[in-house]
């Protein structure tokens, strides 16, 4: 009966994870919107640590949370020398509720499958982005396309982590079908005009591609 209820539990937090996740690409970057996408994550937070207490598991808090945790706290003293304090406490509060679900998702995410779902969420998002902007953008006119989901800069970024994911996918994965995934949103970063987010896939893809053109390609397992 427990197990069952751990693993409701768990398609719970991999369902409320993945709207999160599209949240990021639809709501981010939109004017008082935001809110919605924090909301999401302040309930995954939730759900997992509760699962965490199920489950008895041993706390994760690895390096990379340690370094985090120490610029946090170099943050919040700034803050006695900060020109506007309130603008610094503004930042700090984003940036411990970024650290409370960085330290949830490490704590959650212990299995190559529960990653794996991680890259999808991050893939399909991305997919369903770049469709939206294609449905809302008038390609008769020359602009940048993008604007209706926020920053076109941030959007063409965040599209472009969907499309290296999505790249990882098909040539370790060989998951071929994804290519066309991976076209629509190369596609759509090109209409947003942001050279960032362009120059951001090229110095990802090319390592990768050589990475699995000099080694022997593995699937995760």
């Amino acid at each position: 009966m427990r197990s069952i209820r751990r693993i409701s539990l768990n398609n719970l937090i991999n369902m409320t994870m993945c709207l999160y996740v599209l949240s990021l690409y639809l709501f981010a970057y939109r004017e008082g919107l935001v809110t919605i996408s924090n909301a999401i994550a302040f309930i995954i937070v939730l759900m997992i640590w509760t699962n965490f207490l199920l489950t008895k598991r041993k706390l994760i808090f690895n390096k990379f949370l340690f370094l985090y945790l120490l610029f946090v706290v170099v943050c919040i003293i700034s803050v006695f020398f900060a020109l506007d304090p309130s603008i610094t406490i503004t930042k700090i509060k984003v940036l411990i509720f970024i650290f409370l679900v960085m330290i949830s998702l490490v704590n959650y995410i212990d299995t190559f499958e529960k990653l794996r779902k991680f890259i999808n969420y991050f893939i399909y998002s991305g997919f369903i982005a770049s469709v939206y902007i294609l449905l809302h953008s008038d390609l008769s006119f020359l602009t940048r396309y993008g604007s209706e989901l926020g920053n076109v800069n941030a959007i063409g970024m965040i599209i472009g982590i969907s499309a290296i994911f999505c790249f990882y996918m098909i040539v370790s994965e060989r998951k071929y079908w994804y290519t066309f995934f991976l076209i629509i949103m190369i596609f759509t970063i090109f209409l947003t005009g942001s050279r960032k987010a362009v120059l951001f896939i090229f110095m990802n893809i090319m390592p990768v591609s050589y990475t699995h053109l000099t080694l022997p390609t593995k699937r995760i397992v």
